[in-house]
């Protein structure tokens, strides 16, 4: 199968799977609110943000872990490859505990002295974070098999197993709801047990087919493998945890200015929009390990193509994706929820142009990972958000309503992360800047907001209701696929779309 075909497979299969575990969020979402309540779900919704503050190695290792795998098949080193997913083991294991310990110490803090809790439900509160600090364990030490599968590109295996997950969770949810006492607690320990049960069959199978996953702590090290490892993560440690300390801290933020209700509009609405930008990080997933095997191989030029490619695309298709929930967003949480936590539609739409001016420039940072150097805009990153985290807590003290935070996000994304991608993407990946800018920016951006003016005529002139909410996204949908067809895509892009759509048509036809 072609570099290509591997690509496009890989995405279909993903997007297979996004699209099942997309109705079973609304499914479980809705489900969860009714079952729990808004006090309890904000309260779910605060502790989950508290962990995840707390265990964000988590990725920044999974990072380090994919980088070194991919970049060994790049160079055809099945030994290094070896060393590296067994000193990854003996890492992720070594963290796992670390992270672990950190996260009960920091339980003890929060719940003393910074969490806004009602008494009544404190005891719950304890409950469940004691249960979410196992799950991250357990999530910390599934990654070096995660790892694999991502570097041998078998995404088959990896959404099946997830897809598994989702159908437990759609359980989880419906037994809570005819199942109510002690719901909240109750719900925390199935979706440890989940974690547990999904862990347990990435183990098998990637030891069953991948010969690299065979377990030699004594021999199968290397302490150079592991002080780069180490190395890498340490920048990605400094980068995932000031972002998740804007990510997840907001959480505490609104919560001590606001409440629990505030919080539970925030977990509606980053759930909703993480799930629409699965639709276009679906694209970048697959293209991330051709993206880092390209620069093993020491194919720098194929690596800024991918890169190029990788933005514009996954522009285009979270644009797909968003643009209907952009302009319906009050409708359509009141038809799915009934009744929205308040602030929901505000954050929502916020959150998702923010997504949408990161998507411009997200790709050159796994270029720049492919390399590995990513102490300088690393710095830069971190800076950033630190920044927009003083300036929120700021504004609020001054009396300033939730909403202001995601409109600091999209200032500091419009301001430093796009021109520091840019410059880095230049400064290492060697990317000519005038290039990258007509090739996504001005093909990219302009399609989109081009048809979001046409997609914007349905609500002028119709009233509020389903039919308009289905008129809107036809609208907008064909309207990007058309700008994205003439203004979009160069003729080389389309002549190569229009083979790979022929070729695999008639593969489909000939079976």
């Amino acid at each position: 199968m072609s570099n290509l075909n591997k690509v496009v497979f890989n995405s279909a299969i993903l997007y297979a799977k996004l699209l099942i575990s997309v109705i079973a969020a609304f499914i479980t979402s809705r489900l969860v609110l009714n079952a729990l309540g808004e006090v309890d779900y904000g309260i779910n919704s605060l502790v989950a943000g508290v962990i995840g503050m707390l265990g964000f190695l988590q990725s920044t290792i999974s990072t380090a872990s994919v980088r070194y795998m991919a970049y060994s098949l790049g160079q055809n080193d099945i030994e290094s490859l070896k060393k590296t997913f067994n000193s990854s083991l003996i890492v992720h294991l070594i963290f796992g505990f670390i992270i672990w310990t950190i996260i009960e110490i920091g339980g003890i803090i929060m719940f003393d002295f910074i969490l806004n809790i009602p008494d009544s439900r404190i005891a719950d509160a304890r409950t469940i974070y004691h249960l979410m600090a196992l799950t991250t364990f357990i999530s910390i030490i599934s990654v070096p098999y995660d790892a694999v599968l991502n570097a041998y590109e078998d995404f088959l295996a990896f959404s099946i197993i997830d897809i598994i997950g989702i159908f437990l969770s759609i359980g989880i949810a419906f037994w809570i709801t005819y199942n109510t006492k002690n719901a909240l607690v109750v719900y925390a320990l199935l979706n440890a047990a989940i974690q547990l049960i999904l862990r347990l069959i990435k183990q098998d199978y990637c030891i069953r087919k991948y010969p690299v996953c065979k377990l030699q702590f004594r021999r199968g090290t290397d302490n150079s493998i592991i002080k780069s490892i180490l190395s890498f993560a340490g920048w990605k440690t400094l980068d995932a945890g000031v972002s998740l300390l804007y990510v997840q801290l907001k959480s505490v933020i609104m919560n001590v200015f606001f409440g629990v209700v505030v919080n539970a509009a925030n977990g509606i609405a980053t759930n909703l929009t993480m799930q629409i930008n699965n639709f276009s990080s679906n694209l970048t997933t697959a293209v991330n390990p051709q993206l880092i095997k390209s620069e093993g191989e020491g194919n720098r030029n194929r690596l800024i193509e991918l890169t190029k490619l990788s933005a514009k695309f996954s522009l285009f298709i979270f644009a797909i994706f968003s643009l209907p929930i952009l302009f319906e967003t009050e409708f359509l949480l009141n038809w799915w929820l009934k009744k929205a936590p308040n602030y929901s539609t505000i954050f929502i739409r916020l959150i998702l142009i923010e997504m949408l001016i990161q998507k411009l420039t997200h790709p050159l940072t796994t270029a720049i990972q492919a390399v590995g150097r990513i102490r300088g805009i690393t710095l830069i990153v971190t800076l950033n958000l630190l920044i927009q985290l003083l300036v929120t807590y700021f504004l609020y003290k001054e009396g300033y309503g939730p909403p202001v935070i995601y409109t600091i996000a999209i200032i500091g994304s419009l301001f430093f992360s796009t021109t520091s991608r840019l410059y880095y993407g230049k400064l290492i990946v060697k990317i000519d800047l005038k290039d990258y800018i007509k090739s996504v920016f001005l093909n990219g951006l302009f399609p989109v907001l081009l048809a979001s003016l046409i997609a914007v005529l349905p609500i002028i002139f119709l009233d509020e209701g389903f039919s308009r909410m289905i008129i809107t996204g036809l609208v907008s949908t064909f309207s990007l696929l058309i700008t994205i067809r003439f203004f979009g895509l160069t003729n080389i892009e389309y002549n190569k779309l229009n083979s790979l759509a022929l070729s695999i048509r008639s593969k489909i036809l000939f079976k």
